[in-house]
């Protein structure tokens, strides 16, 4: 028994006095009895020996020892032990931080005889939390930053078309919420003509930076092509060219989805082309109802940047005064509430319906409305962006 009791006092010495990590030994009154070697390291001393008989008020700055000290008291005051707490001190001039866990020393009778203790060197695990804070601050700040940038491509004012008497042909309007900082939606308007605007919306493949990117590259695409005189399939023709040969980039896979149409307020014609894109709704103010745009199956083109020689087609769609186009994104229809069923096209159609003789925005405002009360909340697992127009009754 003996033998194995001096076997083990060895190993443990062994431990002690090879392990890295600072041990220490105190009595009741505080003062160090035995300290390991790296302790002694850390203290700067040649030998353990020269920190018996001192406390932490001889080696550390007061504050700091006066803490130490409460902890001790508590700890040998409570029998409870102090597990991995995290302190800060001043270590040969410099910030140190130390993860340190005590116990207490029980003697033969289990009275508490002093303190024992472990002390580990974070420093290096502080600083670099502190770096990885840092570069997460300014990550997130840079991210405020696109994300106001990425609300700046979408429309701050509309082209005002109007009649000899100065009243508007046409009213627009359009909503967006990302789902994240960023998001992969976009829309515009541009006004062509004195008598046409177009209007774009698309829906870029995920979310977060890379995404919009792409968007903001898509609105550079759309704002030169629409100094040009194109049709509605050209259009998305050539914006489906120049983005595959943007987004080609190895096996990763990029695409949007658009569509793209062309009003022209004097003659009521409405030409559309679709990229893969959701069917926009008609809002009939005549017959009083909201329906699906009815696309021609030859119209039904893929989303963009999958096949750069896809010529679109377009196609007309009648339109009288008091209509309504909207069109939007994939997040409103796919929009999943708690009991995990879609908000779906059927809920988007009633949202509308009855509100074709009012102002575009409220038509607008009923979706969104109905959307948050359907899934219980403001925010979205995808982002949702509307866009529309209304020819007024002037037109």
């Amino acid at each position: 028994m003996k033998d194995k009791v001096t076997k083990d006092r060895h190993l443990l010495r062994q431990l002690i006095e090879n392990i890295d990590d600072n041990i220490f030994f105190k009595d009741l009154e505080h003062n160090f009895i035995l300290i390991n070697e790296a302790n002694a390291r850390w203290f700067g001393f040649d030998d353990p020996a020269d920190a018996v008989g001192k406390n932490d008020f001889d080696l550390f700055d007061a504050e700091f020892a006066q803490k130490a000290y409460d902890d001790e008291e508590n700890v040998m005051a409570s029998g409870k032990a102090m597990k991995g707490e995290v302190e800060a001190t001043i270590h040969n001039g410099q910030l140190a931080w130390g993860s340190v866990t005590k116990v207490p020393i029980r003697d033969d009778t289990g009275a508490i005889c002093g303190i024992m203790g472990i002390g580990r060197d974070i420093t290096a695990l502080k600083q670099r939390e502190a770096e990885l804070e840092e570069a997460h601050d300014q990550m997130a700040q840079d991210l405020r930053v696109a994300a106001s940038l990425q609300k700046a491509f979408l429309p701050n004012r509309y082209p005002t078309m109007g009649d000899d008497a100065g009243s508007s042909k046409i009213q627009f309007h359009h909503y967006y919420a990302a789902c994240d900082q960023l998001g992969g939606d976009f829309c515009s308007i541009h006004q062509l003509s004195d008598t046409k605007a177009g209007l774009l919306i698309c829906d870029v493949m995920g979310h977060g930076v890379r995404s919009a990117l792409v968007t903001a590259s898509i609105k550079a695409i759309a704002s030169e092509l629409s100094r040009a005189p194109l049709t509605a399939a050209d259009f998305l023709s050539k914006m489906n060219r120049r983005l595959h040969a943007l987004l080609l980039d190895g096996d990763t896979l990029i695409f949007a989805t658009a569509c793209y149409g062309i009003i022209d307020v004097a003659s009521g014609q409405l030409q559309l082309a679709v990229a893969g894109h959701p069917t926009p709704v008609h809002l009939h103010s005549e017959e009083a109802c909201a329906e699906f745009v009815g696309v021609p199956e030859e119209a039904r083109g893929p989303a963009l940047a999958l096949l750069p020689e896809y010529t679109y087609t377009d196609f007309d769609v009648p339109f009288k005064t008091g209509d309504s186009l909207i069109l939007y994104t994939d997040g409103v229809v796919e929009a999943i509430n708690a009991d995990g069923l879609e908000y779906g096209a059927n809920r988007l159609l009633n949202a509308l319906s009855g509100n074709e003789s009012c102002v575009l925005q409220g038509s607008i405002r009923s979706v969104v409305e109905s959307l948050q009360q359907f899934c219980g909340h403001e925010r979205w697992e995808d982002d949702v962006c509307l866009l529309g127009f209304k020819l007024s009754e002037s037109a």
